[in-house]
């Protein structure tokens, strides 16, 4: 697995990094522009009347969260 971070060594010296490393994961850095990005995408999506409020958005996450994955130096897989 890669993951992707803007600060990659926020991950790297986390101590149960090694345990990733062992696993063959490994870190790139993120383009800034994705922020940027995505940011235009909601200005179109709220000038087309498609805004919510913040309480009615769910998150959709691809894996689980760096809080999770580090918790306690335990591993936790997303299937």
């Amino acid at each position: 697995m890669t993951w992707i971070s803007l600060d990659p060594p926020a991950l790297t010296r986390i101590p149960a990094w090694s345990g990733r490393v062992a696993l063959g994961e490994s870190v790139i850095t993120a383009d800034p522009l994705v922020a940027p990005a995505i940011a235009r995408i909601a200005v179109r999506k709220a000038a087309a009347g498609h805004a919510v409020d913040a309480l009615a958005l769910d998150a959709n996450y691809i894996r689980r969260c760096d809080a999770e994955l580090f918790a306690k130096g335990k591993s936790f897989h997303a299937k």
